[in-house]
């Protein structure tokens, strides 16, 4: 006697038109999705608008003397990079850049810049005794012009040194450079990012010996080095700068041997 046996039924697969209509309702659901997203987003931003605020902050920022609104970008000192102002808080890319520089000698007086007739305080050694290498003076000159540089203009009256009248008073310089320039005549080049302002010297930088002072001693070097970087340090701590890093033309830390410059890296 023969079994009979039912035939196994087999799943009918999707036609074509099937899985086209599955692809479009994917597609419609991703687009409803960003859609929903975007316009919740662009909801909170109007909220925090309708608050006075916004997404980046609230806060305004001053550079320069300026004041800028959240989002605002602006030019940084060195005329190279660009800085933002967000919640607050200055940001500035910091990228290789060629900052002006002044050529100078240590003895011999600027050409008077152009002022507006406030005061800036610039420091020079004062010494109680010809070993004195850590009294300082302060003394004032006229800011500079809109447009100069504040970095630039204080560098140099560093490098010019006290007027005669000061030098009567017991005021000296600190500082000099000398020497060859690696970088295109340049007496230094510099960057700052928000509150560090970093000086790369192109010369020999030297701090200066007291007057009256026949030969060297001990541990001279060191202190006329440590005195400069100080008088450095407070002059150029104008506009928001906190931090000072001095480099000399080979790009080492100066007179980080001395106890100073301790934010320098190599």
């Amino acid at each position: 006697m023969t079994e009979s046996q039912t035939p196994s039924t087999s799943p009918t697969p999707p036609s074509p038109a099937d899985e086209t209509k599955s692809r479009k309702l994917l597609i419609i659901v991703s687009i409803v999705a960003i859609v929903a997203i975007c316009a919740a987003v662009t909801l909170a931003v109007v909220l925090l608008m309708s608050q006075g605020q916004t997404p980046i902050g609230n806060k305004q920022c001053t550079y320069n003397g300026k004041v800028y609104n959240p989002g605002d970008s602006f030019p940084a000192d060195d005329n190279c990079n660009s800085c933002g102002c967000t919640n607050g808080e200055v940001v500035c890319t910091l990228i290789a850049c060629e900052a002006p520089g002044v050529t100078v000698q240590p003895t011999t007086s600027l050409a008077p810049s152009p002022t507006t007739g406030e005061g800036l305080p610039v420091y020079f050694g004062k010494p109680v005794e010809e070993t004195d290498y850590n009294t300082l003076a302060t003394v004032e000159r006229a800011e500079p012009a809109e447009g100069t540089s504040v970095y630039t203009y204080l560098l140099g009256k560093l490098f010019s040194g006290p007027t005669a009248e000061e030098k009567t008073s017991g005021i000296v310089p600190v500082a000099s450079v000398s020497g060859d320039s690696n970088c295109s005549g340049k007496d230094y080049q510099f960057v700052r990012t928000v509150s560090v302002l970093t000086v790369n010297f192109c010369r020999d930088l030297a701090g200066l010996q007291n007057p009256g002072i026949s030969g060297a001693y001990a541990g001279i070097t060191l202190a006329m080095n440590s005195r400069l970087f100080m008088a450095f340090e407070k002059t150029l701590s104008v506009e928001g700068v906190t931090t000072l890093v001095i480099k000399d033309k080979d790009g080492n830390c100066f007179a980080q041997d001395a106890g100073v410059n301790t934010a320098c890296s190599e």
